[in-house]
């Protein structure tokens, strides 16, 4: 769930959980404390199948106990498998966090909305049933627990909170504190550079089931010092259950005044630019011609604050949707660009303006085994499997892989997101139109070169250099595994050529282009 929420954001009257009923984690890279000793929780018997089939659904007769060897807050439950190969028990495979497969997680599975108090010696009961698609747990409660559910009466007649369920992605991305006090300032920073008693309107383009960014927007308008004047606001929802959210998370945080300009439509960040932005057209029309987004000479403020996901990839679809906002407002109707035509770009203001692209050779030994085999087993020719492998990775825990770098980062393109010179970048990438930017990569270590890391980041502005929003995962292509052969092993001063690339039906696209041996070798 979302805990704490950033920046003063009050979630009063909504409850985010996670619609998964467990979440798979690499528990040692994970900042935990474990409570108990691992206990055996299951036994299934695959031989006996009638068995196991007639107890699903059907809590187990005796909870299974766990005694604290620790005092603490209890959140999680993690649990692992062990695969029993043989009818001894003596050959196994197992995914526990100490001596298992490093390849393989553990599942970690909230015990509820609320953490309990554990103290040492505490004999924890589990109740447990298993079901088709998972399992359900719930830890019962102490005696200190049930004390305070008879004592307490005032919880008993506030009313239940409306109940959203989220994915892991977006629950991650709305407990990123640093995420959203970078949005915060860049919306400052954009709302300061609008002339004094300007009206604006709101576009978020986010793909998150919670219009978080929106929020931060209209309450940084509500305050007395804003120079501005919020006019209206579009976001999108993903389906009738993140409208009803969205309309508790607006009343919640902003006055009644605010949440009537604000609308939350069932449609793509597409569908939202095309309802939007023909109002702007009014500019050349008159006033009378105004339309969604109320008066033409408002600005006009745009979030895109996941364009950068947490996975360390650009959002699929992002640069087509800013495309879009930056043709029309060169006068072409939607889906073309006339030069001359109106020209709005001095109104717009984007979050964020720019993005970065920084690029880097690296080994890892635990990057390459996630993304093709690189153990012939009993002598299997595994080369077959390899040209089949997914060329690019994302959503990588830099711990868990562990790249050495090669070569120093290098920026290599500057997406700015916050102009219309966006379009003559995307031009100049264009692979329908033959045209390709390169990059070179000087070696300066040797190594086994495995992959090339892709590493976005947020600017302050198009001219900036500071990396002021860099992901939590990362993300890259994979060195070709051409005819089976392995990566080539790199000196200091060979040189990588990257080529990269862009087409609105795959997105921006780098690949390794060429490897150039260093002279004298």
């Amino acid at each position: 769930g979302v805990s704490q929420p950033s920046c003063g954001v009050s979630l009063k009257g909504l409850f985010l959980c996670n619609r998964e009923n467990y979440t798979c984690e690499t528990i040692r890279l994970l900042p935990y404390r474990a409570l108990t000793e691992p206990v055996p929780l299951l036994h299934f018997d695959f031989s006996k199948l009638r068995e196991l089939c007639a107890s699903l659904g059907s809590w187990l007769d005796a909870p299974v106990e766990l005694r604290a060897q620790e005092a603490g807050q209890a959140h999680l439950l993690a649990f692992w498998w062990e695969l029993e190969l043989d009818e001894e028990g003596c050959c196994r495979i197992h995914t526990s966090p100490k001596g298992g497969c490093d390849s393989w997680q553990q599942a970690v599975k909230p015990l509820g909305s609320t953490s309990r108090a554990v103290h040492v010696g505490e004999a924890l009961r589990l109740q447990f049933r298993v079901r088709v698609d998972g399992f359900d747990c719930c830890l019962e409660a102490g005696q200190e627990g049930q004390q305070q559910t008879d004592t307490s009466s005032e919880a008993s007649v506030l009313p239940a909170p409306l109940v959203l369920e989220l994915g892991e992605d977006e629950l991650t991305r709305l407990n990123n504190a640093a995420h959203w006090h970078q949005v915060q300032r860049s919306v400052s920073s954009a709302l300061a550079s609008l002339a004094t008693g300007s009206l604006l309107n709101i576009l978020d383009l986010s793909v998150g089931d919670v219009p978080f960014a929106i929020v931060l927007a209209t309450m940084a308008c509500c305050e007395e010092t804003s120079p501005i004047s919020f006019q209206a606001g579009f976001a999108r929802a993903g389906g009738e259950a993140e409208v009803a959210a969205a309309g508790v998370l607006l009343r919640a945080n902003l006055p009644a005044a605010f949440v009537e300009k604000l609308t939350v439509l069932v449609a793509s960040p597409l569908e939202v630019l095309q309802a939007a932005l023909p109002s702007l057209r009014s500019v050349s029309h008159g006033p009378e011609c105004a339309g969604a987004l109320g008066a033409s000479a408002a600005g006009l403020l745009v979030l895109a604050d996941d364009a950068v996901q947490n996975s360390g990839a650009l959002r699929p679809g992002v640069l087509e949707d800013l495309a879009l906002l930056w043709r029309f407002c060169r006068g072409g109707p939607l889906g073309d660009a006339t030069p001359g035509g109106l020209q709005l770009h001095h109104r717009v203001r984007v979050v964020p303006e720019a993005v970065l692209l920084h690029v880097s050779l690296v080994e890892s030994v635990q990057l390459a085994r996630r993304a093709s085999v690189v153990e012939a087993v009993s002598g299997l020719d595994v080369s077959r499997i390899n040209v089949l492998s997914v060329p690019i990775f994302l959503d990588m825990d830099e711990a868990e892989v562990m790249p050495r770098r090669l070569s120093v980062k290098t920026e290599a393109l500057v997406l700015p997101l916050g102009s219309p010179t966006l379009l003559t970048v995307l031009d100049g990438l264009s692979v329908d139109g033959g045209r390709k930017a390169s990059v070179r990569l000087t070696v300066t270590s040797t190594g086994r070169a495995h992959a090339v890391l892709t590493e976005f980041v947020w600017t302050g502005s198009s001219t900036a250099r500071a990396d002021v929003g860099a992901p939590e995962k990362l993300a890259g292509v994979m060195w070709p595994m051409a005819n089976g052969e392995e990566p080539p092993i790199v000196d200091a001063g060979d040189v990588v050529e990257l080529s990269i690339g862009y087409s609105p039906a795959r997105g921006l696209i780098v690949q390794i282009a060429s490897f150039e041996r260093r002279r004298g070798r």
